[in-house]
Parts: C-alpha cells; structure tokens; sequence
C-alpha cells in the first residue's frame, strides 16, 4: 500500500480498491466484513482502546498496532512505547506551543493505550530500539521520573520480543543519523520492512519506495552494529538510574 494513497483514505477522497482491503483490514486489526462495513458506512477507525486519536496518527497507529517487527532509532527520547506515564507527560508538556493540560493528559493516555501492543496475543510486537545515551542523562521532569524511567527500560528490555542498545556518547556514528528518529516497518511472515517513517514537527512522513526503506534498514543495522550490546547497554542503563536515586 502506497502511503499517498493511505493519505487519499484518510482524507476520504478515496476508497480502497478490493485487493487492498484484506492486507489494510489486517493491520487495522479488523475482520473484513467489519472493514468493507466502515467503508460503506463513511466512517473511519478515529481511536485507540475508546481514546481519540488526532487524524495524522490514525495511519501511524495502524501501522505500528499491525506491524510484527518494528525497529525505531531515537536521538531525543525514550521510545513511546517503552515511556512511563510520568515521562511521557514530561515530554509532552516541554513543547515550546501551549497546551493545556487536559490535552496532555488525553494524549499520554493514547500512548499508554499504544504500550498494549507489546503484551498482544499471540504474537507481541517485537520491538529493537536503538537509543542515544544523551537520552539516559537528559533529565526530563525530574531525577526521580527519570530514575523510574530507567528501571522501566530496564524491565521491559528483559523480555525476550524487545532488544534495546545504546549507541555511547563516545561513538561519532550519530553523524549519520543527524536527520533525527526513525522507525522501520515489517509485517508478519516478513523479513524485510515494508515502510519507513520519520517525524518532524507537523508529524509523520511515510516512505515507501524501496530505496528509501533500504537506505533507513542499511542505516539501522550500521547504528546497531555500533552500539553497546543488549547486555552492556542493560548495565549502562542501571548505573545511570542509580545516579538519579
């Protein structure tokens, strides 16, 4: 599926055609009959777990709820999906735009909702992270969110469906990565990525020519090959959390 025409969908302008239907009812997590219903209807699948979601994550969200594998690269932050409550609303509220509160609030609830997809039955997300080690000292909200914050990544990269590493601050190789984060798409019986996707301050940009996704995965696999191991980076991880205590 083209994202240009993904974004047609989204806009309504647009109905998928017939051989479309049964691979994007399968990411959106729908039978389909349930998808052909919303189609004939008019209606668009608009939350998460009964939470709003803002129109430019609809396709995001789907994509990242039906993805069997999804590598991520993150310069700046935690990974959303490995985010505590505390530090996802930490993040939210150091935007240099006002937001109220109540909009926090309602968005860190989307992303905890998002974190299921980590627990889904039978098959979890696997989920390989590869994270700056400025992001363990940047200290957002506070020593102690970020001392939780840490124990939580510590956690949840014990689980055998998610890989964490850490690129050291001693390493040059985020030269290459100075474009900013990066997640990496694959589908289920799949070996090779079938969407990139970077962000950038309106939102999510959606790369699905080939040469794009193979430039992303060769950049991937170049930042994990530099990176501490699992098991370094897991001990990097505990001794940084230790400072904040």
């Amino acid at each position: 599926m083209r994202a240009q025409s993904v974004a047609r969908w989204e806009q309504g302008t647009s109905t998928p055609l017939a051989r479309y239907r049964r691979p994007l009812a399968e990411s959106l997590e729908l039978t389909l009959p349930q998808l052909e219903a919303l189609i004939e209807s008019g209606e668009t699948p608009s939350g998460l777990n009964g939470h709003a979601l803002p129109p430019w994550m609809d396709h995001y969200t789907s994509l990242e709820q039906g993805a069997a594998i999804l590598r991520t690269f993150e310069p700046i932050a935690v990974p959303g999906l490995l985010q505590t409550e505390a530090y996802a609303m930490a993040v939210m509220a150091a935007t240099h735009l006002p937001v109220d509160g109540q909009a926090i609030a309602d968005r860190v609830r989307v992303r905890m909702a998002r974190q299921a997809v980590l627990d889904r039955r039978p098959e979890p997300l696997e989920l390989i992270c590869v994270v700056d080690e400025s992001v363990l000292h940047r200290i957002t909200g506070s020593r102690s969110v970020m001392a939780d914050q840490l124990g939580h990544l510590t956690a949840m990269a014990s689980r055998p469906t998610i890989r964490l590493q850490i690129v050291s601050r001693d390493s040059s190789v985020l030269h290459s990565a100075a474009f900013g984060s990066f997640r990496l798409f694959t589908s289920s019986g799949a070996t090779e990525p079938f969407m990139a996707c970077t962000e950038d301050l309106t939102g999510f940009n959606y790369l699905d020519r080939r040469h794009a996704i193979e430039a992303h995965a060769e950049l991937f696999d170049h930042l994990t090959s530099v990176a501490l191991s699992p098991g370094d980076s897991v001990e990097l991880i505990g001794t940084t959390a230790l400072a904040y205590r």
